[in-house]
């Protein structure tokens, strides 16, 4: 692991992230913490290393978007999930953050 230090919470905190992404295609701020690390490469190896090392089979990627100096990131499926979706889902997401 290259960002994530205790591997035993790391794991456990994965599994979570797996069931979302399994059931969504998609993972946000507001699903798990862990989509805002993936603003940080050495945490998006650790996060794509893990699901794919764990039986998720798809093509991973992150993305972000800001609002009103708001930055809000996600991990998504981009074989179950557009790139434009994704680009509205973190914009809508970023406008809540912005307005709470």
């Amino acid at each position: 692991m290259r960002y994530f230090q205790d591997e035993a919470a790391f794991n456990e905190e994965m599994k979570t992230v797996k069931q979302i992404l399994e059931r969504k295609g998609y993972v946000l701020e507001s699903d798990h913490v862990y989509a805002k690390t993936t603003k940080y490469s050495d945490a998006l190896e650790d996060i794509k290393d893990w699901l794919l090392g764990n039986g998720y089979e798809g093509e991973l990627s992150s993305i972000g978007n800001c609002y009103g100096g708001i930055a809000v990131y996600s991990l998504y499926d981009s074989n179950r999930v557009s790139i434009e979706t994704m680009t509205k889902k973190t914009l809508v997401e970023a406008k809540a953050e912005y307005n709470s």
